[in-house]
């Protein structure tokens, strides 16, 4: 015999363990909704000349969208610093010009400033070979479990060329996922 259960909970928002700020809100449609999950997008907001990086070098980045949490700092580049232990995705995208002597472009996403495994081909990385092109628009998606404090740095490099140009729009972005 089964039994009907007519009790159902409605709840609409759920309060940190102290009580105070919001953790989860439940509208009327049933979307879930996290205010505080960390999440952020930066992006740089003019074109960069002339710029050197034949080693890897912190991407430039300027500008944020949005930063919940207030986890990343921009400082010529964006470093995104974990607040907790968990799996975080991140993505990164870069168009960059007059490329026309380099022998290949490396974009990565270094943890703690260093390789991943202190092997390039270890890294987080999108590797393209441009053979004597103007333009690369390179892209880095990664899923990285981190610990809290650690950090996720955009770094890029250009093989032997040392005038080339980063566009505007570049973006660097990223969310806690569990």
């Amino acid at each position: 015999m089964s039994t009907l259960i007519t009790n159902i909970a409605q709840i609409g928002t759920i309060k940190d363990a102290g009580g105070n700020a919001t953790a989860l809100t439940i509208d009327s449609a049933g979307r879930i909704l996290q205010p505080t999950k960390p999440a952020f997008a930066v992006f740089q907001n003019a074109n960069l000349s002339n710029r050197d990086y034949t080693t890897p070098t912190k991407a430039p980045f300027d500008t944020k969208d949005f930063d919940i949490g207030n986890n990343v700092t921009i400082n010529n580049s964006a470093v995104f610093a974990a607040p907790i232990n968990g799996i975080y995705h991140f993505g990164c995208n870069i168009m960059l010009d007059a490329i026309d002597t380099s022998g290949y472009v490396d974009l990565m996403l270094y943890i703690d400033d260093l390789n991943v495994g202190s092997a390039s081909d270890l890294s987080y990385r999108h590797l393209e070979d441009v053979q004597g092109g103007s333009y690369a628009t390179m892209n880095v998606s990664a899923l990285i479990q981190l610990t809290e404090n650690q950090t996720v740095t955009p770094y890029v490099r250009v093989n032997t060329d040392t005038a080339v140009g980063l566009r505007d729009g570049a973006r660097f972005f990223g969310y806690l996922v569990s």
